[in-house]
């Protein structure tokens, strides 16, 4: 099982994060091949401009709950 690191807020969380991994030899070549995945994938699993409504960050208060009752509430409207 794989998840985003909880202090990652939105997508320039994530680049900024890679750009660091990116500078360890270790991860440089992955980084190159897949940080535009990581970065779609990102967008793709939070989407947080279809429900903050604000700049697509999390502000305190809006966590990991306010991601379940998004998720939940866009599988109910899906039915």
């Amino acid at each position: 099982m794989y998840h985003f690191n909880g202090h990652i807020r939105n997508v320039k969380d994530v680049v900024r994060t890679l750009d660091v991994l990116k500078e360890q030899p270790q991860y440089a070549e992955l980084v190159e091949a897949d940080s535009g995945k990581i970065e779609s994938l990102f967008e793709d699993v939070f989407r947080h401009s279809e429900f903050t409504g604000r700049s697509g960050t999390f502000f305190a208060y809006e966590g990991l709950g306010s991601i379940y009752w998004h998720m939940t509430s866009k599988l109910l409207r899906s039915r």
